[in-house]
Order: C-alpha cells, then sequence, then structure tokens
C-alpha cells in the first residue's frame, strides 16, 4: 500500500504537467480508495499503524498538498484566492477525511503530536475555502488542537486579525503587527472560531 500511494502521489502531479485530464481524474479517484483503506487500518490497527503512517504515508501526504495548494494560489492584487477542480477538491476533501480519522484515533492521536504543527500550518489556508473543504478544514484543526492546544495558537491569532495580548513588561513593543495586512473574512471568521474552541477545551497535561 505504501508504494502504491507513493507511485500513484508522483504519477498525479506529474499529470499536473501533462495536462491529461483523464488520467488526473483516474489517479485522484486512487489515491482516495487507498486513503479510505488508511483510514480504516487505523481504526482496525491502532497505533501499530502509527510508525507505517509517518514513514510511509505521511511524507507523500505533504508532497500532495503541497502540489494541490501551491498550483492553485492565485494572487490578484492584494487576495490571494484558491481555485480547485472538481477532481482536486474531491481528493481534497479525502485527505482531509483521512487526517483526521489518524489523528483523532485515541491510539494514533498522541504518538503523532509531533506532525500536528507540521499538519496544521499546512492546513490552515484551507480555512479561507467556502462549503465542504472549510468545513473539513475546521473539523480537522480541532482534532489538532485536541492534541496540542498551544501549537497553533499564534498562527491563528494572525489569521483572525486580532491584536497580540499586551505585554506589560515590555510596553514600547508594537501590539498591533497586522494593522496594514488585508484579512479574508471566511478565514479570519473560522480562525476566531478556532481560538474560541481552544478555550473551552479542559486543561492539558505538560509532556
Amino acid at each position: 500500500m505504501q508504494i502504491r500511494f507513493q507511485t500513484t502521489v508522483t504519477l498525479f502531479i506529474k499529470s499536473f504537467d501533462d495536462d491529461r485530464g483523464g488520467a488526473r481524474r483516474h489517479l485522484a479517484s486512487l489515491l482516495s480508495s487507498i486513503l479510505d483503506v488508511v483510514s480504516a487500518l487505523s481504526k482496525l490497527c491502532g497505533d501499530f499503524i502509527v510508525d507505517k503512517f509517518k514513514s510511509g504515508i505521511w511524507p507523500h501526504i505533504l508532497r500532495l498538498f503541497g502540489h494541490l495548494l501551491s498550483h492553485r494560489t492565485n494572487g490578484r492584487g492584494s487576495d490571494t484566492t484558491m481555485e480547485f477542480s472538481n477532481t482536486e477538491s474531491g481528493l481534497l476533501l479525502s485527505l482531509l477525511s483521512c487526517m483526521n480519522h489518524i489523528f483523532s484515533s485515541k491510539q494514533c492521536g498522541l504518538l503523532l503530536t509531533s506532525t500536528v504543527s507540521t499538519a496544521g500550518a499546512m492546513v490552515l489556508p484551507l480555512l479561507s475555502q467556502d462549503g465542504e473543504i472549510g468545513d473539513a478544514t475546521v473539523d480537522l484543526v480541532k482534532t489538532f488542537l485536541r492534541i496540542d492546544c498551544d501549537c497553533l495558537w499564534r498562527a491563528l491569532l494572525s489569521l483572525s486579525g486580532c491584536d497580540f495580548p499586551a505585554r506589560p513588561v515590555l510596553p514600547h513593543v508594537a501590539r498591533k503587527p497586522h494593522q496594514h495586512q488585508v484579512l479574508d473574512t471566511m478565514m479570519a471568521g473560522r480562525a476566531k472560531l478556532l481560538m474560541d474552541f481552544v478555550e473551552e477545551l479542559p486543561e492539558q497535561p505538560l509532556v
């Protein structure tokens, strides 16, 4: 399965340059099926899958996300949007769902703590997406925050456009680093929602 996933990710990325629409749809469907299998294995195998996931699946999920996001970011002046085809949207939903299954597993979640900050930073741009992708991203980030509520706090604060808290010991330090930043209202609203979610979480044990 690891080799099949790696090979299919490579072929999918190459299919963008070759502009083979039919092949790209087929490869996306195959990747979604493999991700469904990985999700099922996380329930059946528990922590046995963690090492396999970290070494054989996770690096290629990073490649796939990087490819999808970098090729679908269009900057127009101060506005940056991401537009995905139906094929890419379906694959993104499969990726988000698989990650949510893996990281929400009681056996796997805590063992993957070291990857949470990287995974969170990777998916945060999708908070700007309307509909299913944005909603699935919110659910996944909540899963990350249940594992480590501090790892994404600064990033969420920045995306929300809120001021950083006062620093009485250093009153001369500027408190509004985002005053000239043009905010994505969808992303800012979801970031605030997630910050409120953090406040409602029970205190987490120190690692």
